[in-house]
């Protein structure tokens, strides 16, 4: 195991510092445009899913609805990476 703090720097990014990663001109145009298309979608899918991120993180239950948003929008990014890796 790892000692603490020898994990590389993206272990410890969150999820206001990923739109940041995605987001940042030369990464969108680079790297996540092929991926994603349309940027304020993906902002969009990532905001959506910061309180339910939240929420496990701090180990609260998750209600039924959260339960079904998070699938859904899990299962739409996975499409939208899936498609563009083909």
């Amino acid at each position: 195991m790892k000692e603490r703090g020898s994990f590389h720097p993206i272990h410890y990014v969150d999820f206001p510092d990923y739109l940041k990663i995605i987001t940042r001109k030369d990464n969108w145009r680079e790297a996540f445009s092929t991926v994603f298309r349309d940027q304020a979608i993906i902002i969009a899918k990532i905001r959506e899913l910061e309180p339910i991120r939240n929420a496990i993180a701090h180990n609260r239950p998750l209600t039924s609805e959260e339960i079904e948003k998070l699938k859904l929008l899990a299962r739409d990014i996975n499409r939208l990476i899936l498609l563009a890796s083909t």
